[in-house]
């Protein structure tokens, strides 16, 4: 990945200063996590950050987007949180088509992005295999294909000046925007190929490094890359997408080895669906980094209510179909000859929907019920504030048995991703959504 080297970076926002930061109102803070899954995902976490929009603003356009003090993503979720701050923020609160904007988030979220990346997956990548040693452009592949794919969507759907289309933006340039307050913090969540570890593209700063975790803007402090490449690193799924690794300037601290990160620069970065793919484990970490830091030093800014929204892009498989389905289902799985061959793949990919988000929730909850009980705590010799946090899961769910995991919606698909956010806002969950959101 091109990678840039800029000579006065804008320092991070302390996490704990982004979560302070007074809503209207008195709404609680939100904080948003988006799970994987191609353009599925990108397009439910589109539709569910508008329609929570929608429903939530009342008579005060922009209140929930004001709200909004961190988005996690991985993978397809980076890319809808992607289109929906480039679109959003700075909020306009005279804005004349909010509507209109958020069909537009939607639709670029939904737009193909399937053929230039397979059009440079069999011309460049295929020329580079054969003869690498007569590559003319190191960063012409199926990955930067895919980032001016996102790019020619977005800018198809909003008429913008040429030094604000979304590739000109670039991870500093939000980070000055955190610090502006014009913002929420945002996180798209990596993996580090030879670590193991989450690389995190992340605008606010962990006061306390955190297990398993490096920041990018941290590791490299000298160096900026565009938002579509950080998003498309997040959302690095092989083979659609390749592995990479930054190419950093010469002068660059990081390049030279002369800090305590050297050595990193050649890692390699894939999806951060490895790692967690439902973005809530970043969440997690980010606010109880922020709660440490405001009930240590600032107790009287610690909000009185969190509400954490978890944006789920697929049904859950086993729950979609009945107990004899299921039954015919294994039989013919066990009888199946070449079972043994998949069972590794097929063992990743129910991991990763089952057992790492049910284990990023557990960790939530725990953080959450902890921090939620240090008012009681008997060994504070000061009173401190009473917080409530509150987890919703906004899953979707549809009659159709596959739901696609490439870059590509037929309409049919798209049509019941709209359908499926319609359901679910007369459900019981979004009146509990809004009854939290609104409540004194």
């Amino acid at each position: 990945m091109d990678a840039n080297k800029v000579q006065d970076p804008p320092s991070l926002e302390p996490a704990s200063d982004v979560l302070s930061r007074p809503t209207e109102e008195k709404k609680p803070a939100v904080l948003i996590a988006a799970a994987g899954g191609g353009i599925q995902a990108a397009a439910w976490t589109a539709r569910v950050l508008t329609g929570l929009e929608e429903a939530l603003d009342g008579s005060k356009p922009g209140t929930f987007a004001k709200s909004i003090r961190l988005l996690s993503g991985v993978s397809g979720g980076s890319v809808g949180i992607m289109f929906y701050v480039n679109a959003t923020y700075p909020v306009n609160p005279s804005e004349k088509d909010p509507a209109g904007r958020r069909k537009r988030i939607v639709r670029a979220a939904k737009d193909s992005s399937l053929d230039p990346t397979v059009f440079a997956l069999v011309s460049y990548d295929l020329e580079r295999f054969l003869f690498p040693i007569f590559v003319p452009n190191l960063f012409r592949d199926r990955g930067r294909a895919l980032e001016l794919a996102w790019c020619n969507n977005d800018k198809a759907e909003f008429q913008r000046s040429s030094d604000q289309t979304l590739e000109q933006k670039t991870l500093n340039s939000w980070v000055r925007d955190v610090r502006l307050k014009q913002s929420p913090a945002v996180i798209f969540n990596s993996t580090v190929v030879e670590a193991g570890e989450r690389m995190t593209f992340s605008t606010s700063k962990f006061s306390r490094p955190h297990p398993n975790q490096r920041n990018f803007l941290s590791v490299y402090d000298d160096t900026d890359i565009s938002i579509p490449t950080a998003v498309r690193l997040s959302a690095t799924f092989p083979v659609v997408s390749p592995a990479a690794r930054p190419k950093l300037a010469e002068s660059s601290a990081a390049w030279s080895g002369t800090r305590d990160q050297a050595g990193v620069d050649p890692y390699h970065l894939v999806d951060g669906g490895y790692f967690d793919n439902s973005g809530l484990t970043a969440v997690s970490a980010w606010l109880d980094d922020a709660l440490q830091d405001l009930y240590h030093d600032h107790p009287e800014k610690v909000p009185g209510k969190i509400l954490v929204i978890e944006i789920k892009p697929f049904p859950d498989a086993v729950d979609n179909k009945s107990d004899s389905e299921n039954q015919n289902a294994d039989r013919s799985q066990n009888a199946d000859t070449f079972l043994h061959l998949l069972a590794p793949l097929l063992a990743v990919d129910t991991v990763r929907d089952h057992i790492q988000i049910g284990m990023a929730e557990g960790s939530f909850y725990a953080a959450a019920k902890r921090w939620e009980l240090e008012a009681y705590n008997p060994a504070r010799k000061t009173q401190l504030p009473e917080i409530k946090i509150q987890l919703f899961s906004v899953q979707f769910q549809s009659k159709e048995s596959v739901t696609p995991l490439s870059w590509h919606l037929r309409e049919s698909e798209k049509r019941d991703i709209d359908a499926a956010w319609e359901t679910f806002a007369k459900d019981r969950s979004m009146s509990a959504i809004q009854k939290f959101f609104n409540s004194e």
